[in-house]
């Protein structure tokens, strides 16, 4: 009782100095009004204030003066310069800034900016402090609401960082604005100098820090213990999206999480956001109607879209129709519907009591509407649009509506209703998004015959073909096989009525594929006995479906014909060596036997002519055949440089006897050591040497080169004869294919050559390839890569 009248006496006392100090109070008033308005024009904070927010402001307000009065203390004797060149003791007002603190979670940052300069007011007036105090209490205050309007949320719902550590924050960020008062205040006080400057500094930071830290500290008790009254954090999104576009955001972020049945007031100021508030208005009542008659729809009948559930579709949406008191609800379906194209009725499907009765109004309306989206018709008369005659039954109002596909039209949803019916906006809306529903059920039945047309056809087709054929998904299932697929899967032990992923369906294949990169390219793989050659097509990405169409190539027969072919040919040639060489020795006999006449002199060099060209040919075969029996080639290291003129010097006499000269250049070797096979190679150059010698000209040149680039060894061959034609260029390569248009015996192509050339290539990994010109020569160019031995 003691204290409660030493107060109340020092109210008074208080009160009536203040009485005598009016022009003060006025003044302190308008700064702190002033104080309040430019941080609510500066933050642009709400003013508006709820039941309970309100009751939470009024106990802050109450309790602003005792948080002022009991805890106080003076500690130093040192003194603050005021405004007015005097000194004040330095107080700490602990719990000052408590109050401001605490209802910025219970009634919002305007209340406790509003606290805060009201208890630097409450300071100055009757506890003797400078008028500054409102300021730096306001400027704390604000920095304290934006730390903690900043602060990032986490999934509980309460701030990261906590009330203590923003207080303390708020105090560092203000310390400047306590810098710049204390300099200002010794400046224009009649101290001679700024000494006092570092002592007013630390003076005023104590003052500020400790109300600061324990307001902090209230706060993140009233936190910790007294979280459901207290959450500043709802207050300051409230206050982030007070701004036009923030409101925007907001409601558009509540629509697309489909919020759509409370409205947001949007705060407007101005013509331009008033048509902004009303068009997300207007947008949010579309989707609410719009997700009321999907919802109303999916819960007449929730079958999904299948080839039995479109009629049951169909049926729901007539049943909807009838959800508004409608008499009969009726579809009626057309054939045809194109622009310019006379549509005719297909079929037609009706509920409700009067639907049968008033079956005989399909004609009409569908005649009626025409090319109208729709028809609306209220309070109608027997003779009125219809022309019916007196004690014929018809609807009191109609609604009609188009069902079309792009251009196309499908037909009409029509409801009726026995009494007058005046049709709103929503009502319209509802019967468009079941027109929307009937049209997108005929459009998707409509897609399903045909796609199941078209997957009959498909499996025949792929039912036609010998070769084992599988659909595979990029998830390594198999969508479709046919039955030589099939026979090839219970080849593995696999039942190929249950679905099975690629890989256990065909091991050994998967197992060569993943061996050559995946399913992506063709490989070759082995089953049972069996090996196949797989071809390997992307499936269109069109088609709706990513995966792969594997073909199975049976190869084994095929081996098996070419080892006997390869072994038939062998020996062949073997066997026509020995009769050559017979003959040989016998045309050599005769050259002995005595003198000849000239003209059996001639007949013997054409016999010997025809049996150097015969053995030649036979060289030939034997050496495709080695080529094409398998058999790995032997690599060894050698000059490439040597090979080279080797073969110039078997191939002299040939190019003397035409006057043709053999160049070489190789500039473009550094290092002449190559690893190959290296007597296939002298085969190689050997024939493109021969063949340009042969298709030169009379007295012509054949240029060879040779040169290392990018890991890859190329000779090339030039000659200046004839050239070849651009339509022969790609069958060079091919056997038995000759471009020799002379009767010449002697220089008659036999068309190998150029064939064993491409396999000794390939054979390297290598290319061989051809550029030529007609009247200006032929350059070919046989390039392999290097090995690193």
């Amino acid at each position: 009782m003691i204290g409660i009248f030493h107060y109340a006496e020092l109210f008074l006392s208080r009160a009536q100095d203040a009485a005598q100090r009016l022009p003060l109070w006025i003044l302190a008033g308008f700064l702190t009004l002033g104080v309040l308005f430019a941080l609510w024009k500066s933050l642009k904070l709400p003013i508006t204030f709820h039941k309970n927010e309100l009751r939470w402001f009024v106990i802050a307000l109450i309790l602003l003066l005792p948080c002022n009065y009991f805890a106080q203390a003076a500690p130093f004797k040192q003194a603050l310069l005021t405004s007015a060149g005097i000194q004040i003791p330095a107080r700490i007002f602990v719990l000052g800034l408590l109050p401001a603190f605490a209802a910025l979670g219970f009634a919002g940052p305007a209340a406790a900016l509003a606290l805060a300069a009201l208890s630097g007011l409450l300071q100055a007036l009757f506890f003797g402090q400078d008028y500054y105090i409102i300021l730096l209490y306001s400027a704390l205050t604000a920095i304290f609401i934006t730390l903690s309007r900043r602060t990032d949320l986490e999934g509980s719902g309460q701030s990261a960082r906590q009330p203590l550590v923003n207080a303390l924050f708020a105090f560092l960020f203000a310390l400047p604005i306590g810098l710049l008062v204390s300099l200002v205040f010794v400046l224009v006080t009649k101290e001679t100098g700024l000494t006092r400057l570092p002592e007013q500094f630390l003076l005023l930071g104590v003052v500020l820090l400790v109300p600061a830290l324990a307001a902090g500290a209230a706060c993140q008790a009233l936190q910790r213990w007294y979280g459901r009254e207290w959450h500043p954090l709802d207050y300051l999104k409230e206050w982030e999206i007070r701004s036009p576009i923030k409101q925007t955001i907001a409601q558009i972020e509540r629509l697309t999480l489909g919020r759509y049945d409370h409205s947001l007031k949007l705060q407007v100021r101005s013509a331009s956001e008033a048509k902004l508030a009303q068009a997300l208005e207007d947008l949010r009542e579309n989707l609410r109607l719009r997700n009321d008659t999907q919802s109303r729809l999916l819960s007449l009948d929730p079958s999904h879209y299948s080839r039995e559930g479109y009629d049951l579709v169909l049926s729901s949406i007539l049943r909807a129709a009838l959800g508004r008191d409608a008499s009969t609800a009726r579809l009626i379906l057309l054939s045809g519907g194109a622009p310019g194209e006379r549509a005719e009725m297909r079929l037609r499907l009706g509920q409700g009591d009067q639907t049968r009765i008033y079956a005989y109004l399909d004609a009409m309306i569908l005649d009626k509407l025409g090319s109208q989206e729709q028809l609306i018709l209220s309070d109608l008369q027997v003779d009125q649009y219809f022309g019916l005659s007196s004690g014929m039954p018809y609807p009191q109002s109609i609604a009609a509506l188009r069902l079309k596909n792009a251009e196309i039209t499908q037909g009409i949803l029509w409801v009726g209703f026995d009494q007058n019916y005046w049709f709103s906006q929503e009502d319209i809306r509802f019967y468009q998004q079941l027109a929307y529903r009937a049209s997108a059920v005929l459009s998707a039945k409509e897609q399903y015959a045909r796609l199941q047309n078209e997957n009959t056809v498909l499996t025949a087709a792929i039912e036609t073909l010998p070769e084992p054929v599988v659909v595979v998904d990029d998830a390594d299932g198999i969508q479709l096989s046919n039955s030589a697929a099939k026979r090839l899967m219970e080849t593995n032990g696999q039942n190929p009525a249950n679905p099975v992923t690629f890989q256990a369906a065909f091991p050994a294949a998967a197992l060569a594929a993943s061996a050559n990169g995946g399913i992506g390219g063709g490989f070759v793989t082995q089953i049972g006995r069996l090996e196949f050659e797989v071809e390997t097509l992307e499936l269109d990405p069109g088609s709706g479906m990513r995966g792969k169409l594997l073909v199975f190539h049976e190869t084994t027969p095929q081996k098996q014909l070419n080892a006997q072919k390869n072994e038939y040919v062998s020996f062949i040639s073997h066997d026509l060596r020995s009769p050559l060489s017979h003959i040989r020795g016998y045309l050599n006999m005769l050259e002995n036997i005595g003198n000849l006449s000239e003209e059996q002199t001639k007949y013997i060099t054409r016999i010997r002519a025809s049996i150097e060209q015969m053995s030649r040919l036979v060289s030939k075969v034997l050496s495709l055949d080695m080529l094409d029996s398998g058999e790995g080639i032997k690599f060894t290291s050698f000059d490439v440089k040597e090979v080279v003129e080797e073969v110039i010097a078997l191939l002299e006499l040939q190019a003397s006897q035409r006057k043709v000269s053999i160049q070489t250049n190789f500039s473009g070797i550094k290092n002449p050591r190559v690893s190959a096979d290296r007597l296939l190679l002298q085969q190689a150059v050997f024939n493109l040497i021969e063949n340009a010698i042969k298709f030169s000209h009379v007295g012509g040149e054949v240029m060879v080169s040779a040169k290392r680039a990018d890991n890859r060894l190329s000779i090339a061959v030039q000659d200046h004869g004839k050239g070849i034609a651009p339509l022969d260029q790609p069958k060079l390569f091919s056997r038995f294919f000759h471009v020799d248009e002379t009767d010449n015996l002697e220089s008659r192509s036999l068309g190998l050559g150029l064939a064993i050339v491409k396999s000794i290539a390939e054979k390297h990994d290598g290319i061989i390839s051809v550029q030529s010109q007609l009247g200006e020569g032929s350059t070919f160019t046989l390039e392999i890569p290097i090995r690193n031995d």
